[in-house]
């Protein structure tokens, strides 16, 4: 009887070590895999100039679909129409760079390695857009008065007015 109670208890604890590294072992797997994809995410989080392209590219459509677009005139005026919706995309396409530059000037980026948060104020409204994986993905806009404008903390304790 005594030597089934030692069979039986070294049975349990043979069963209880298998457990424990059958454990270990999905841990060690599954650590790895996070390892690995926070290794991709780290090596794909996009450049803050892969997001002023895209960011471009999307007001630049944005622009040329609201004002490049052909309004309802009469028949003798449909050519002049045309040639201004043209003249309005090549202008739009043509200034590429400069409108690349107007978002710099009004993004911040929040980089968190694995990925990253842009903020972008154009004309009155503010954009939020999530970059991961080399891909981008914008959130709806809000109107800029009603976002909480937070402002950056002043090294000056107080503030003067001009000519005061």
């Amino acid at each position: 009887m005594v030597r089934k109670l030692v069979d039986i208890s070294e049975h349990q604890d043979a069963a209880a070590k298998k457990g424990k590294s059958n454990l270990g072992g999905c841990l060690s797997k599954a650590a790895i895999a996070l390892a690995i994809l926070a290794g991709t995410m780290a090596f794909t989080n996009p450049s803050e100039k892969s997001y002023l392209n895209y960011a471009s590219n999307k007001l630049a459509q944005e622009v040329k679909q609201n004002w490049c677009k052909e309004s309802e005139l009469p028949e003798f005026l449909k050519n002049f129409s045309k040639s201004i919706v043209n003249f309005c995309s090549s202008v739009v396409t043509d200034q590429r760079q400069a409108i690349e530059g107007y978002l710099d000037k009004g993004t911040q980026r929040q980089n968190a390695v694995l990925f990253s948060i842009y903020t972008t104020d154009v004309f009155d409204r503010r954009y939020k857009t999530v970059g991961a994986f080399g891909h981008f993905l914008t959130f709806s806009s809000k109107k800029l008065d009603q976002v909480d404008i937070q402002l950056q903390p002043s090294t000056q304790s107080h503030f003067t007015l001009p000519g005061v």
